[in-house]
């Protein structure tokens, strides 16, 4: 009951405003669109590289590719327990 009273509430209200500001969104998403389309947007590669570093210990990377499949159960990617005893 309670609900369906503040839901009633709510629609009068959203109603009331877009009845009387629809003109002022209406600009308002105009001059936000415009000023988007007129800044520059740096690529994000760029932007995050830089921020996100990767230093891996020396010994946690072999310095060759595998040369076959991990062993049965192994998943072949190194975990955080082999990187912390490199």
């Amino acid at each position: 009951m309670l609900a369906e009273q503040w839901l009633a509430n709510t629609r009068e209200i959203m109603s009331r405003i877009e009845e009387t500001q629809m003109e002022n969104i209406n600009k308002a998403s105009r001059i936000m669109a415009d000023t988007m389309n007129a800044t520059n947007t740096p690529r994000m590669v760029t932007v995050c590289d830089s921020l996100r570093p990767i230093q891996l210990p020396p010994r946690a990377v072999p310095k060759i590719p595998a040369k076959s499949a991990p062993a049965s159960g192994a998943s072949g990617t190194a975990s955080k327990v082999d990187a912390e005893r490199a």
